[in-house]
């Protein structure tokens, strides 16, 4: 009966621990309800630009939102588990939007959008336990001081553009600023 089998497939997308949904020419974030356990969401190489209906993905602890369209990071309140999230290559010129977080993330990938001045990355700050940073292609990486600046706010750095810190660097970035 085929009423039986959409209950199959209703409990493995329940159980699904991982989607990737990259290169599908999306549009927008939806239809993601039954995936309620997800832990890993791929929604890289689409045409997405507004972040939004994840609120119930309250496991998830990996985003893979890069190579989309989004001006804004927004509507991620309920992702208090997310520990890696990338937003590469989009148009992101705020770094906001993610308080709940702020404890939990440790991998960040912002590259490649448009954060143009130093200031602009001030925010970081407040992430204590980032140990890989991703800034590299935006504007504000030009700046002579951007490494320092950098290293200097946000402390426990492991690597930064793929890059790794030494202590020794770090710790002149903080005597610096």
């Amino acid at each position: 009966p085929e009423h039986l089998d959409a209950k199959r497939r209703a409990v493995q997308f329940k159980d699904a621990k991982h989607v990737a949904l990259s290169f599908c020419r999306l549009d927008r974030i939806a239809h993601l309800a039954p995936f309620a356990s997800l832990t890993k969401l791929c929604l890289d190489n689409n045409r997405i630009r507004v972040i939004e209906n994840l609120s119930h993905l309250t496991h998830l602890e990996r985003l893979d939102l890069s190579f989309n369209e989004i001006t804004k990071i927004e509507n991620l309140d309920a992702l208090t588990k997310l520990n890696d999230l990338s937003l590469f290559n989009n148009k992101i010129r705020t770094i906001e939007g993610m308080d709940a977080f702020r404890k939990t993330l440790s991998t960040l990938s912002l590259g490649n959008n448009e954060l143009d001045a130093l200031e602009q990355l001030s925010p970081l700050t407040a992430f204590k336990e980032i140990r890989v940073l991703n800034l590299g292609g935006n504007g504000a990486c030009k700046d002579p001081e951007y490494r320092a600046f950098v290293l200097s706010h946000v402390k426990g750095l492991k690597y930064l553009d793929h890059r790794v810190v030494k202590e020794e660097h770090a710790a002149a970035a903080r005597e610096q600023y």
